[in-house]
């Protein structure tokens, strides 16, 4: 083999090494760009999911605790019922019934249920219920433009007048304390003292 043979050859050898070297190069840095985004892409998902998993045990964290509000504050509240008399041949179906705390004087207003009789402002009897937290409270309605001498809105309280019988010989009006246990019951409890004067 001459020397222009071998200085041939010899340059194929290095042309080739460098091709090899060079494709090795190339298929490194692809293979890095790849696995380096794709764990870039893998961190974002994760990082998505871990998001969407937080925000879903935040959002079932809070139904549980609405839920067991609603619990707490259905289950602890009583209710107060009982029948409204009126001095009349009927009982105003503009008539409210309220009970109201005697701690906070804050007030829940009752439901009331009219038996409509012949006329549509007036019923052939009525009955109420309120529901309302574990405590004491006096039961009263009221009535529009029903008012007392002063002209102050009459409530007509639930009182040792209406426990007397409203006979002409019962003269204390002393409000009665109404005490409700936690889902407890106080039933019969008659509003019917309409009367400003005794």
């Amino acid at each position: 083999m001459d020397t222009k043979e071998k200085f041939i050859n010899w340059q194929r050898l290095v042309i080739t090494t460098l091709l090899i070297v060079v494709a090795s190069t190339i298929t490194s840095s692809l293979t890095w760009f790849i696995l380096d985004r794709t764990f870039n892409e893998s961190q974002e998902t994760n990082a998505k999911l871990v998001s969407d998993l937080e925000k879903k045990i935040t959002y079932l964290g809070t139904k549980i605790d609405d839920t067991t509000a609603t619990t707490t504050t259905v289950t602890s509240n009583g209710t107060v019922s009982g029948n409204i008399m009126y001095p009349s041949s009927g009982i105003p179906t503009k008539i409210k019934v309220f009970a109201e705390d005697t701690k906070t004087a804050k007030t829940y207003e009752a439901t009331v249920s009219f038996v409509t009789g012949t006329s549509t402002d007036m019923a052939a009897s009525a009955t109420y219920s309120v529901s309302v937290p574990a405590g004491t409270y006096y039961i009263y309605g009221t009535l529009t433009d029903f008012n007392d001498q002063n002209g102050t809105p009459w409530k007509a309280y639930y009182n040792q007048f209406v426990i007397c019988g409203m006979a002409a010989s019962c003269k204390d009006a002393t409000k009665v304390v109404v005490t409700v246990a936690a889902a407890g019951k106080v039933e019969n409890i008659t509003i019917g003292d309409w009367y400003p004067t005794k």
